[in-house]
């Protein structure tokens, strides 16, 4: 009798436990800062990083991602990374409807009001629609990062960090990575 009653307290704590287990892996970690981003016609976006893997969040509900996405972080301040800009944009118009593409314009002075008019100008120039941050955080400070160029990130169809250029790095090469993901459907890049 003494045993039964053992084997049932071990098989209710071993329930237990492993119920704990499995509705923890569904909260969100309290840890993880959230990087909001906007554009001038009013879209939002938000980023949430976890350890190798993002979260998308627009207007208050997760993205439906069913393909790559890829994050373009531009400084308007470095004249030699809006150079970059016309072979970015290129990827932007080939691949705009296999991959999710956020072009990011960031600012590291401050002053939002000469910042939104440094976005309008690059928006007419390049006929693109780009956003920046709108939250104190920044987001590209979450990445073992060399300088203030250009930064581009690869995330596969599950958000999954793939890989990540920085500075001037040729489209060929950037071009490269998102075929060999969209040709595999996942992260073997």
């Amino acid at each position: 009798m003494k045993k039964s009653i053992i084997y049932t307290i071990l098989t209710s704590l071993v329930c237990v436990l492993i119920a704990f287990i499995a509705y923890t892996q569904f909260i969100p970690q309290e840890n993880n800062e959230e990087y909001g981003f906007v554009n001038l016609s009013g879209e939002k976006f938000a980023l949430i990083k976890f350890d190798h893997q993002i979260q998308i969040i627009q207007k208050d509900q997760q993205f439906p991602n069913q393909k790559p996405s890829l994050l373009l972080f531009i400084y308007p301040s470095c004249s030699k990374c809006l150079e970059g800009i016309e072979h970015l944009k290129r990827l932007i118009d080939e691949y705009k409807d296999q991959v999710n593409i956020f072009p990011i314009l960031m600012d590291s002075q401050g002053d939002l009001e000469t910042f939104k008019n440094e976005v309008l100008t690059i928006n007419k120039t390049y006929g693109l629609n780009f956003y920046f941050s709108n939250t104190p955080q920044d987001f590209l400070a979450t990445f073992n990062r060399q300088g203030e160029g250009n930064f581009i990130v690869l995330y596969d169809k599950n958000l999954k960090f793939v890989t990540d250029y920085e500075g001037f790095v040729p489209e060929e090469m950037i071009e490269f990575d998102i075929n060999k993901l969209l040709k595999n459907g996942e992260n073997d890049v």
